[in-house]
Parts: C-alpha cells; sequence; structure tokens
C-alpha cells in the first residue's frame, strides 16, 4: 500500500504480505492538514485508489 502527498511524492510504504482480509490502522498525528492519496498494489498492478482528508 502507498500513501501520497497531493502533490504525488510517496510519503510511505507499506509492504503487505499476506492476502485476503485485513486491516491496516493509520494514524494522523504527524499530518498536516490536506488531502492525501492512497493505493492498494496487487501483483506490481494498482487495484485501487482513494483520498483521505485530514483536517
Amino acid at each position: 500500500m502507498l500513501f501520497y502527498y497531493h502533490s504525488g511524492k510517496v510519503l510511505q510504504k507499506f509492504d503487505i504480505s499476506h492476502r485476503g482480509a485485513g486491516s491496516l490502522t493509520v494514524y494522523g498525528e504527524d499530518l498536516t492538514s490536506g488531502v492525501y492519496t492512497y493505493s492498494l498494489i496487487i501483483d506490481g498492478e494498482n487495484h485501487q485508489t482513494k483520498r483521505m482528508v485530514k483536517q
């Protein structure tokens, strides 16, 4: 899973080693206010991209 700044620069990458249902908890205390994007990459392909807003 990749997290990006609004500018497109990669903020953080999380490697998920197992398949199937799971969860990832993101804590926003260290983030500034703004819009962030996160993408789920499966086998090297972008499976889904969504946005989150930190107020």
